[in-house]
C-alpha cells in the first residue's frame, strides 16, 4: 500500500514539474509574452510609464494572440480604461500608429466595465507591417486619450516567432525568411483531464479531522511568509475523494492583507496515517475535486495569479496556470495570460442545460 502511495505522489510532483518546466514567459519594456502548453502565444504592451512632468497616462493595452502551426491567423484586441468613470467602456473615436489612422478599427467585445476591442483583419494586417518600426498607438474618444507604447514589441515579438518555430519563415512576425512554415512548430492538442465521480464524504470521515490536523506541523503553515495564522480545528476540512483517499486541506494557515492561503494533504485511509503534502502552493479553496489558487498580486488588487488542480484518481495534477501579466492599472488586469492549459471534465458537475 504504501509503495503503491509512492508512485501516486511522484505522478502528481512529475506533472507539476513538467508544467512548470515547459512555462514560457518573457517580458521587455512595457511588452510581455506568455506562451503556454498547446503552443499558443500571446503578448500584451501597455502605456508608457508616467514620467515627472506629465500626467500619469490612461490604462491601454494591445493584446496579440496566435496559436501554432503553420499559417495560423494573428488576433489582437485592444483595452482603455479610465479610473474616472464607472460607467463602462468608451469606445475610441481616433485610433492610430504614429501619425497613421485607422477608421473602421473593429468591433466591442462587449459593452461591459472595463471591456475591449476585437479589431478586424485588415487592422490587424496593417499593424503587424507597422508594429516594428513604430513608437506608439494612439487613441482618443472626446477629451480622453491613451497610448499603447510600442517599447519592446520587437523583441517580445522576435520571441514569439522563436518559440513558435517561425524565425526564418514567411509567416514570421519579425525574424521573417525565405522558409515556408512547413516545419514550424504544430499546435499540441489540449490535455484532456477527467474527475472521476468523488465517493461522499462521511460523518465517519469529518471525525477523522481532529486526528488527521495533529499531524500537521506547525512549521509547515508558516511557508507563506505572510506570519502563521493560529491554528484552529475549524480552519481544518477534510473530504473523501475515493474509497482509499482523502483530502485534508487548511486554507487558513496564513494571512496577509490583501490575501490568505493554506495547504492541502493527501491521505491514505489507513493507520498509521501519513500526510503527504500536495504542492506546496497557496490553496483558496476547494470544489469538486478542484484545488483553487487566486492570490492578488499587488495591494490595490490590479493583477492577479490563478492555478487550478484536479484529482485525475490517481493524484492532483496541474490544470489551468495562469496571470494577468503586468496590469498597469487595469484592476484584475487587461488580459488573461495562460502558461498552462487543459480541459477539464467533472463528472462531479451537471451540464447545464441548452437553451
Amino acid at each position: 500500500m504504501k509503495k503503491i502511495f509512492v508512485v501516486l505522489i511522484s505522478i502528481f510532483f512529475s506533472g507539476f514539474a513538467f508544467a512548470q518546466e515547459n512555462k514560457k514567459t518573457f517580458q521587455h519594456k512595457d511588452w510581455e509574452l506568455a506562451c503556454d502548453n498547446t503552443g499558443t502565444c500571446r503578448a500584451a504592451g501597455y502605456q508608457p510609464e508616467a514620467t515627472d512632468d506629465s500626467r500619469i497616462p490612461l490604462p491601454a493595452s494591445l493584446y496579440i494572440e496566435r496559436a501554432a502551426g503553420a499559417a495560423t491567423k494573428v488576433k489582437m484586441s485592444i483595452a482603455i480604461y479610465n479610473p474616472e468613470d464607472e460607467k463602462g467602456f468608451q469606445f475610441p473615436t481616433e485610433f492610430s500608429i504614429d501619425g497613421k489612422y485607422f477608421k473602421k478599427i473593429g468591433k466591442l467585445a462587449s459593452d461591459s466595465y472595463q471591456s475591449s476591442i476585437n479589431l478586424n483583419v485588415q487592422v490587424v494586417d496593417r499593424l503587424i507591417e507597422l508594429l516594428p518600426n513604430s513608437k506608439n498607438i494612439h487613441l482618443r474618444s472626446n477629451k480622453l486619450k491613451w497610448d499603447i507604447s510600442l517599447e519592446g514589441v520587437k523583441a517580445v515579438l522576435t520571441k514569439m516567432d522563436e518559440w513558435q518555430g517561425r524565425v526564418g519563415t514567411t509567416g514570421a512576425l519579425i525574424a521573417k525568411g525565405k522558409n515556408d512554415e512547413s516545419n514550424v512548430s504544430k499546435a499540441i492538442p489540449m490535455p484532456i483531464i477527467t474527475v472521476p465521480k468523488l465517493v461522499g464524504t462521511s460523518k465517519t470521515d469529518e471525525k477523522l479531522i481532529l486526528t488527521l490536523s495533529k499531524l500537521v506541523k506547525k512549521e509547515e503553515c508558516e511557508g507563506g511568509g505572510w506570519g502563521n495564522v493560529e491554528m484552529q480545528i475549524s480552519d481544518f476540512g477534510v473530504t473523501r475523494l475515493d474509497a482509499s483517499t482523502l483530502l485534508l486541506f487548511n486554507f487558513n494557515c496564513y494571512r496577509g492583507a490583501y490575501n490568505q492561503g493554506g495547504l492541502a494533504w493527501l491521505i491514505k485511509d489507513i493507520k498509521p496515517y501519513v500526510l503527504q503534502p500536495v504542492e506546496q502552493s497557496d490553496f483558496n479553496d476547494y470544489s469538486n475535486g478542484i484545488l483553487f489558487l487566486s492570490h492578488k498580486g499587488r495591494g490595490i488588487g490590479d493583477c492577479w495569479a490563478n492555478h487550478l488542480w484536479v484529482w485525475n484518481g490517481e493524484g492532483f495534477v496541474p490544470a489551468k496556470i495562469t496571470t494577468s501579466g503586468m496590469c498597469k492599472g487595469f484592476p484584475g488586469g487587461a488580459w488573461d495570460m495562460p502558461t498552462y492549459m487543459s480541459k477539464v471534465i467533472n463528472l462531479n458537475v451537471k451540464k447545464e442545460a441548452k437553451k
